[in-house]
């Protein structure tokens, strides 16, 4: 097409002037005139506009909203975070949000995989964020035209948690995940963007939930995940497809080298791979995995665990774990029995790997114990048996980390047979306790009392080690308001925290976080 871009300008000068029109403009650029539109729509066009180095690279995520002005949805899921797409340019520190897809304006679908391809962007699968109900949807916003359309719906039955990754330039990969009835999955499939269609791959080795889709030197790998029996406990082994020779590879059995979620395992487009690994951020080349660099502290996850209790509404016992992320400010969802009979088993929940490991059972069965870590074991001190009900003991027990016993049952170890809940460990080597009108400490096998109780805190409710000092909220008796003091743990003195009016409710459980 020779025809003049812009009048009175050579065709290739016109075609330079537009090849440098920023992104975000190529809508308005595109509704000008239909030669316009035409030439922004050509491959030829954005071949010219990389070639002469005039791309511009922006980052693009679902991510939840944050307006506290948002009005949340009222339904059983209310409070959950909506989520939409947003842009980001690292170089220029530029943000922007995207429009929102049409089919799901109030956000978008829970747990969709995002990918580029060429200037579109594809939003595939996820759960309705109403509903709960697994997609199969695709969906393509052009950025050249600014709008969203609708491309074919993923065959098969319907899955979630797959592993997906994009050529970059018309394909995208989809391998793995689990179908409606939890059961992890081993067929994969391509998008072709191009031709608005799906191609299938041959199955994968192995089934796998929850892996991660890398396109990796040329082929397109799925790393970790678990197979169904497994149920959260990830592997270390992937498989790679090779698109030119359309066969998987043999299963690489250690490749990750410890078994974690792969989710935030990328290709650094410097033929390594990058992984977070707690506080460390690790590269892989070849086989090999290597720390390079210490992850700074406000990006590490940073969580809170809250686990079982009683429905508020129904009093149903629950089983449920709930973790807050403070980095993303989000929720997600990973004693005695329903018969009231005291319980002697013992199981550990491992946050990096969302599961859960059993330990051997305690020498004897404990209602209304108190957990606490005490230097580097974990104790379940006091409680009661089933015949006991609510005649607490003094005894405890103690879970040695390392070896994965359990010690011998201490029998006096409270002194005192009393509701242990308010026990904790100072951060001193020392454990302490209110009793009644005072605050007692335990060293060794020994309590001593330290300090007096504030009066208007004796009805304590919770009570935490804070950098050297406890700090303890409590009333003065029934309906009074709580207040709140701290201990030096040095002087043994009580200094009074001021608590506004609207934080002087009771506390049931709490925690202390480095953050």
């Amino acid at each position: 097409m020779n025809m003049e871009l812009i009048p009175g300008l050579p065709y290739d000068v016109g075609l330079e002037c537009l090849i440098r029109v920023p992104y975000n403009h190529f809508s308005s650029v595109a509704s000008v005139c239909r030669n316009w539109s035409h030439q922004i729509n050509e491959p030829e066009f954005w071949r010219h506009r990389k070639s002469a180095g005039l791309t511009q690279k922006v980052i693009i995520m679902a991510q939840a909203r944050t307006d506290s002005n948002l009005k949340l949805r009222v339904n059983k899921y209310s409070g959950a975070p909506v989520y939409r797409l947003t842009l980001f340019e690292p170089k220029t520190g530029y943000w922007a949000e995207l429009p929102m897809i049409p089919e799901y304006s109030d956000g978008l679908p829970m747990f969709c995989h995002v990918v580029g391809v060429g200037v579109n962007l594809v939003v595939i699968g996820g759960w309705n964020s109403v509903t709960w109900e697994v997609l199969n949807t695709v969906f393509i916003y052009n950025f050249a035209s600014a709008t969203w359309r609708r491309g074919t719906d993923m065959p098969g039955c319907r899955r979630s948690f797959f592993a997906c990754a994009s050529d970059s330039d018309r394909m995208v990969f989809v391998a793995g995940g689990h179908d409606t009835k939890k059961r992890a999955m081993k067929s994969a499939m391509a998008y072709d963007l191009l031709t608005n269609t799906w191609v299938l791959l041959p199955d994968m080795a192995r089934e796998c939930d929850e892996s991660k889709g890398v396109i990796h030197r040329g082929k397109f790998h799925v790393i970790g995940g678990y197979h169904t029996s497994m149920q959260g406990r990830f592997e270390c082994s992937a498989e790679e497809f090779d698109v030119t020779t359309w066969q998987w590879g043999p299963v690489q059995e250690d490749f990750l080298n410890t078994a974690t979620c792969p989710r935030n395992c990328v290709d650094g487009g410097n033929m390594l791979l990058y992984m977070p690994r707690e506080t460390i951020m690790a590269a892989r080349q070849g086989s090999t995995w290597q720390d390079v660099a210490e992850l700074p502290a406000d990006v590490r996850r940073v969580n809170l665990v809250v686990i079982g209790g009683w429905n508020s509404v129904t009093w149903e016992v629950l089983n449920t774990v709930f973790i807050y992320n403070f980095a993303s400010a989000t929720w997600r969802r990973g004693g005695h029995d329903t018969k009231k009979r005291a319980m002697k088993s013992a199981m550990a929940y491992d946050l990096l790997t969302n599961t859960w490991v059993l330990l051997p059972d305690m020498a004897r069965e404990c209602d209304e114990s108190k957990g606490v870590i005490h230097r580097g074991k974990f104790h379940v001190i006091g409680g009661y048996h089933t015949s006991m009900q609510g005649r607490f003991e003094c005894s405890a027990e103690e879970f040695d980390v390392t070896t994965w016993q359990w010690g011998p049952v201490q029998e006096d170890f409270l002194n005192t047979a009393t509701c242990p809940r308010n026990c904790v460990d100072g951060g001193n080597m020392l454990l302490y306790m209110p009793r009644e009108t005072i605050m007692a400490a335990r060293q060794g096998s020994t309590w001593q009392d330290v300090a007096e109780l504030p009066a208007d805190v004796r009805s304590t409710s919770y009570m935490t080690a804070w950098q050297g000092n406890l700090f303890v909220i409590g009333s003065g008796g029934f309906g009074a308001p709580h207040k709140g003091y701290l201990l030096d743990l040095k002087s043994y003195k009580w200094e009074k925290v001021d608590i506004a009016e609207n934080f002087s409710g009771h506390v049931r459980s709490g925690c202390c976080l480095k953050l």
